[in-house]
């Protein structure tokens, strides 16, 4: 698997919630962000699954690990139960 580093998808997924109007449900993140890496992942990357939770994908996941890096650092609130909202303190 050729999944990116975690501290190298952090900005795009940034700009991608600035594109979407800074506060959107995760689901309008992911292929903007999948767009963003299409040259590195394959299809193989893009349909594997989590052994414990089938039916998750390790890229939509690792997309989760990454914005919760950025709630840690304040860059992404954490507010709001199912969306995604770049902080104040970005905009």
């Amino acid at each position: 698997m050729s999944f990116p580093k975690q501290y190298e998808i952090e900005i795009p997924l940034l700009k991608a919630l600035e594109q979407l109007g800074g506060s959107v449900k995760p689901k309008a993140v992911y292929p903007l962000v999948t767009k963003i890496f299409k040259a590195q992942l394959t299809e193989e990357d893009l349909a594997a699954r989590i052994e414990s939770h089938p039916s998750n994908s390790k890229w939509h996941n690792l997309i989760c690990w990454c914005r919760q890096n950025l709630v840690n650092r304040g860059d992404i609130e954490n507010s709001t139960h199912g969306l995604w909202q770049i902080s104040s303190s970005r905009r």
